[in-house]
């Protein structure tokens, strides 16, 4: 009796903070910050959440810092787009206009993207979204910017997804489809 309770006090001292080690892990996984891990246990498993912890702080700064850039890059690229596109205007020959301004949309569009990017985050959550409603936004959006834009989306369509992502793949995808094919054709079935 004493020799198993003395087993499951040593087994309890390692697991519990091998467990919260590998909860830990997995929120860094997903772009979530870790809650500082106390160093118990074993002198291996000390040594092991000292090291995640400093690896911790390290990936959480540098994809803050990275996050931070893109958007002061993205926020920096927005002034020299709207005094190009000033400028394009005053081109006389219609055909180079065209083009500048055709140019200048797809910066403005990557630009933005950045700063969704930026703005969203890495490891967005999934979460259950309907599909349907998420297409029909993002095609409104486009019709009410003048994209000439058609959709037929039949009824719901449930999914576990990370929204943002979705979004920004619709989008780019509708913009592609404009861009190179002069209208975009969206349809959404849900057949099982």
């Amino acid at each position: 009796i004493l020799t198993g309770a003395a087993a499951g006090w040593l087994a309890g001292r390692v697991s519990r903070p091998l467990s919260a080690l590998a909860i830990a892990a997995d929120a860094v996984a997903r772009g979530r910050k870790a809650p500082q891990l106390p160093a118990k246990g074993p002198e291996d498993i000390r040594r092991a959440t000292d090291a995640f912890n400093q690896m911790s702080d390290r990936v959480t700064r540098t994809l803050e810092s990275q996050r931070q850039l893109l958007s002061a890059v993205g926020h920096d690229l927005r002034t020299p787009i709207a005094a190009m596109r000033i400028t394009a205007e005053f081109v006389h020959d219609a055909e180079t206009r065209d083009r500048l301004t055709r140019n200048l949309d797809e910066l403005q569009s990557m630009t933005e993207a950045v700063l969704s990017a930026a703005r969203a985050g890495p490891g967005e959550e999934q979460r259950r979204v309907d599909l349907a409603t998420l297409i029909e936004s993002v095609c409104d959006d486009l019709i009410d910017m003048g994209h000439p834009v058609d959709v037929s989306v039949q009824g719901q369509a449930p999914c576990s997804c990370r929204p943002n992502d979705i979004r920004r793949a619709v989008r780019n995808l509708i913009e592609n489809a404009v861009r190179y094919g002069g209208d975009a054709h969206v349809a959404l079935k849900n057949d099982g």
